[in-house]
Order: C-alpha cells, then structure tokens, then sequence
C-alpha cells in the first residue's frame, strides 16, 4: 500500500503562503462543471480555525524553517518532513535562542505539526502508528520540570491573620 505523506527526511517544494486552502483543487472535476465548489471548499478551509490560530500556526512552520535553514536542514524553497531529532533540536533552539518557556514550546510543536499536516507530511510528535515518540517527550517533560516557574502559592486572608496587625 503506497503512502500519501512525504517521508521523514525527504522534501517537498514549499511556498511561503499562508495555509488558507487557495491552493485546493481537485483534479478530476471538470473546472466548467464546478459550479463554484472550489470556492466554497476553498472558504470552508480557511474558517476552519480563527485567525489568531492561523498566524500563529503560521509562525511555527516560519520558525522551523528558519532553524531548519539556518541549520542546514532544508533550503528556503523545500521543506524536508522532520526527524525526530530535528524536532528535539529545533526545541533546544527555541528555548536558547528564542526564550520560549515549555508551554509555548508547546504550543509552537502543535502548530508545526498541523501545519506539516497539510503539507501531507507526518506528524513530528508521533510515530506512524500514532504512537508517541520516546525521546522527544522525555525531552520536553525533562524542560517542563527544569524550566517551569513554580506558581507561588497564595493564602487566603483570615481573622487569625488579621488579628496580631
């Protein structure tokens, strides 16, 4: 059985467009039979996240491939499907050079991965079977224990406080 995703450490020819679905087509369908299907698929695909999710998924795949290029992993014009210790590399980067606390970094692996999604590349978190990718979460539960600011703990204001003042 012949896969669709682009395989890890392979490439694909990137453009810097926005993910908004202006480059869906099918095609089987006849363009005079359209009858304006394209257009609506089209719609359809952009709202289906709010725009603050779209830029910001846009910056992750932006982000990447300034590691990825600056790194030698890829080129400008042609994104490779990451490894994982591409992946475990571009948090290192965004930690140090970015200063991205462990939530963000987070944050910023999801986007990276919906957005190589719809470039029909796999998913850098996960292996095929969907399973999770070992080292890499071991890595970010390492930086979530080491780099998380503990939340100070407040008290809640009593008589028996109040009293001695």
């Amino acid at each position: 059985m012949r896969s669709n995703l682009v395989q890890p450490g392979s490439g694909i020819p990137f453009n810097r467009q926005p993910n908004d679905g202006s480059a869906i087509t099918h095609s089987r369908i006849n363009p005079e039979a359209d009858g304006g299907l394209t257009e609506w698929v089209r719609a359809s695909y952009k709202e289906g996240y709010a725009d603050g999710t779209r830029k910001l998924y846009g910056r992750a795949m932006a982000q990447y491939i300034t590691f990825a290029t600056g790194h030698g992993l890829s080129s400008t014009f042609e994104v490779r499907a990451p490894l994982e210790e591409d992946v475990m590399f571009f948090v290192a980067w965004l930690h140090t050079t970015k200063g991205q606390n462990p939530a963000t970094v987070r944050t910023t692996l999801s986007g990276l991965a919906n957005e190589l999604a719809a470039l029909r590349m796999p998913d850098p978190m996960k292996h095929g079977d969907g399973t999770l990718r070992y080292r890499l979460h071991r890595m970010l539960r390492g930086m979530k224990r080491k780099f998380t600011v503990k939340k100070r703990v407040r008290l809640a204001l009593t008589t028996d406080k109040l009293l001695p003042v």
